[in-house]
């Protein structure tokens, strides 16, 4: 009887113990991710800026369009690294949570 009392509160105990880590990292996951997702909402509002200032910088010369051109192209592979990096992330917070 002892024997079983004690294997279930130790059981329960690291049924417990494994909830608390799950609730753990699930926190700390969440926290970086939302850091994440405010780092790109701020990089995409400098880029938007980026983009809109030179565009009227260079309204008067006439590499107006290739310089724009190859803003955009720049900030496309901008969006697709910063997003691989988001599904990376969401994957190792499903992966870990």
């Amino acid at each position: 009887m002892v024997v079983l009392f004690y294997g279930f509160y130790f059981s329960s105990l690291l049924c417990f113990y494994v909830l608390f880590l799950h609730f753990y990292f699930s926190i700390i996951f969440l926290f970086f991710y939302f850091l994440f997702l405010y780092y790109i909402h701020i990089c995409y509002f400098i880029m938007f800026f980026i983009l809109l200032s030179t565009e009227v910088l260079y309204l008067s010369f006439s590499l107006f369009w290739l310089n724009s051109f190859f803003l955009f192209v720049m900030f496309l592979i901008y969006a697709h690294i910063s997003f691989y990096f988001y599904f990376l992330f969401i994957s190792l917070f499903l992966f870990y949570s």
